[in-house]
């Protein structure tokens, strides 16, 4: 049975695979009844016949399809990642000398609180000064070290270099197609996952400021479509934010939802009682931003003020404005932990559960980790159902409607459809009109969503417009 474990299964004898074949469904068979009688004893056969089982087939049939990756743009791009990587390097060099390597923790530690001697932020488990993204991130904020911030675009570049330039070289077919194997149970709250490549995390594009030069990378550019065929992306707007506001019926943030001004502006005048004309600084936005996405759920005022920059002492002041302002929010996140911890589990509006096994010690941090997890399950849940389903109805309507065509990719809260160019109004009038659709689980809300269409993904993402509502 050894044999089974090669990659060409022409080497295996044919009665070995017959009987391993044989094996293979007696198992599934098996298996297939005790796990139905678990799901009914669960009342969640519903949610596996109408949801689970008609999202893996369709991720079957998006990853058989693949996607297209422009090899040319990836060797060039490649190029760029590397020239950039090794004028990072030159940089830091000339600072730490030349044999300072930028991936040695130890050597690292010596020049930033030796050599340079940047305050020790924090620690390590064993004590040692510690170097992670989050520290090297705040010490560019609190000291604006040159050499932490070439560090750190170095770490990135290295990172996307190897991902997703060599790393995406490992997958592309004779057809020049990657096929990502979508996971989806791989997360408790329901959003896909993918592996081979990971396409469901692929970074944004983002400018790098290299020797006072901006070199733009991007790494969705690489994935195309075939000749005669496009591109559409669809992203629902702050769908996270919209499912809390939406369940905690706290008033004033659905009423800043609804007046299609951009959000963290709108927090921050809310939160300091400004009129809605006043204007808001980048400053004061960025800790409204903070506050939508880490207040929310559950962030500590020492977390969140380590991410902004700013001291504990003001975080704190601005957590407790953001909890008088939204209110609804401030009950509902006490409510929900509350009950999963007395009652053992917790179930979002779509009728996923969450099993919850209360944390009964006298850690302060493992204590708010579980009330943060627990928080958050509801609003990323409601999030990826919301994206999920719309992506079901737009497999359906393109089978049904035989538009040549299918969506291949999901990430976060956003969906790529690939199609052939012919159909580009048809595939907005359908694909609006999904997205758009009222969720009844949600009081019957409408999600807002950006839409935009191009040759790669880059260009059909950096196209995108908002849409509140479409009537075709």
């Amino acid at each position: 049975m050894s044999l089974l474990g090669k990659s060409d299964y022409s080497l295996v004898p044919t009665h070995v695979l017959h009987e391993y074949a044989a094996m293979d469904a007696d198992a599934t068979r098996r298996i297939y009844f005790p796990l139905v009688n678990s799901l009914k004893k669960q009342d969640l056969a519903g949610y596996y016949k109408s949801f689970t089982s008609k999202t893996l087939r369709n991720l079957i049939k998006s990853s058989l399809i693949g996607m297209c990756i422009d090899k040319d743009l990836l060797n060039k791009q490649g190029k760029i990642f590397l020239n950039a990587i090794e004028e990072l390097e030159i940089h830091l060099k000339k600072t730490a000398g030349d044999s300072f390597n930028p991936n040695s923790p130890k050597q690292l530690v010596e020049v930033l609180y030796e050599q340079l001697d940047l305050p020790v932020l924090e620690k390590t488990p064993t004590g040692n000064p510690s170097t992670n993204k989050e520290v090297l991130e705040l010490l560019v904020e609190k000291t604006d070290c040159s050499f932490v911030r070439h560090l750190l675009e170095f770490r990135a570049l290295s990172k996307l270099y190897s991902t997703y330039v060599v790393g995406l070289s490992n997958f592309i077919d004779d057809n020049n197609i990657v096929h990502p194997t979508f996971k989806i149970s791989g997360t408790i709250t329901g959003r896909i996952t993918s592996e081979n490549p990971p396409a469901t995390t692929l970074p944004r594009d983002k400018s790098y400021l290299i020797n006072g030069k901006s070199v733009n990378i991007s790494v969705r550019e690489f994935f195309s479509c075939p000749e005669g065929y496009e591109l559409c992306y669809a992203d629902i707007s702050q769908a996270e934010l919209r499912v809390a506001a939406i369940v905690s019926k706290d008033k004033v943030m659905l009423k800043l939802l609804e007046s299609k001004e951009d959000l963290h502006t709108a927090t921050a005048r809310s939160i300091m009682g400004l009129s809605l004309t006043a204007e808001v600084d980048k400053e004061d936005r960025r800790l409204a931003k903070t506050a939508n996405f880490g207040i929310l759920f559950g962030g500590s005022a020492a977390s969140l003020a380590k991410r902004t920059g700013v001291s504990v002492a003001v975080m704190e002041d601005f957590m407790e404005q953001y909890l008088r302002t939204f209110k609804g929010i401030a009950k509902w996140r006490t409510r929900v932990s509350d009950y999963a911890l007395s009652k053992g589990e917790l179930a979002s509006p779509f009728g996923r559960k969450k099993r919850v096994v209360p944390y009964l010690g006298s850690d302060e941090k493992l204590i708010s980790e579980q009330s943060r997890q627990l928080v958050n399950f509801i609003p990323q849940n409601g999030a990826a159902e919301i994206t999920v389903r719309a992506y079901n109805r737009i497999c359906a309507r393109m089978e049904k409607e035989n538009i040549e065509g299918f969506p291949i990719n999901m990430v976060y809260d956003s969906i790529l459809v690939q199609y052939k160019i012919e159909y580009r109004e048809v595939i907005k009038d359908l694909v609006l009109k999904e997205m758009l659709t009222p969720v009844k689980e949600l009081d019957n809300q409408i999600f807002p969503c950006s839409y935009g269409y191009g040759n790669n993904w880059s260009v059909a993402e950096n196209s995108a417009k908002e849409v509140y509502n479409y009537n075709g």
